[in-house]
């Protein structure tokens, strides 16, 4: 009878404090928004030159979505080619 009283006060112990740490700690998506992630890119012709930038994981979302924006305005411009695609637009020729 003792043994269950005392897991029943340890096993309720635990709840409460697991409860309140809910309730007083951050969100773990505000969390991982708040967390610092970097990232090392290379310059091109050089192995030794390398640049470290850090940012926040919602920084690093928005910058991929301008980069996808921009990058499907250039693919949709036609006049870039004059109208051309594929091997013609590449090359040059006026066929």
């Amino acid at each position: 009878m003792l043994r269950s009283s005392v897991a029943l006060a340890f096993a309720f112990s635990l709840m409460t404090g697991f409860a309140a740490q809910a309730q007083t700690g951050p969100s773990e998506d505000a969390v991982k928004e708040d967390k610092k992630i970097c990232k090392v890119s290379g310059v091109t012709g050089s192995r030794l030159n390398k640049t470290r930038t850090c940012r926040t994981a919602k920084e690093w979302d928005d910058i991929e979505r301008v980069n996808k924006e921009n990058a499907a305005k250039m693919t949709d411009m036609k006049g870039a080619t004059n109208g051309q695609t594929g091997a013609a637009a590449t090359m040059g020729s006026n066929q």
